[in-house]
């Protein structure tokens, strides 16, 4: 039995930045179970800035899961795992939100932060 070709033409049609058309083609879908329909469109719709990758493409940024997660394993993981490191809950959200803002760009993030510190 060959797998249907519907999948992957809705990855490329996500991929093109044609998030509409992806809308409708699950909104379409036989098969599918009407609320669970519904809150898949709307889901999509909700996202449709975020699922840009098209322009995200044009902007020269990555639109896959490999540089976060390796930014996780170089800023943080070697970070907190050496030798007698010990974190609270609170004291890992503080350290992972300081060495986000200062490995960013956007310098006002680190501002912001010491402005309004976690509750």
């Amino acid at each position: 039995m060959r797998p249907s070709p519907w999948l992957p033409a809705q990855y490329a049609g996500l991929w093109a930045g044609q998030s509409p058309a992806v809308e409708r083609a699950v909104a379409a879908l036989p098969g599918l179970a009407a609320p669970l329909a519904a809150q898949l469109v709307s889901s999509l719709r909700t996202n449709r800035a975020r699922l840009r990758y098209d322009l995200f493409r044009q902007r020269g940024l990555l639109c896959g899961s490999g540089p976060v997660e390796a930014a996780h394993r170089t800023l943080l993981q070697v970070r907190l795992k050496r030798s007698g490191q010990r974190w609270s809950n609170d004291g890992l959200d503080c350290l992972v939100r300081l060495r986000s803002a200062l490995k960013s760009p956007q310098r006002h993030l680190l501002t912001n932060l010491f402005k309004n510190p976690p509750a």
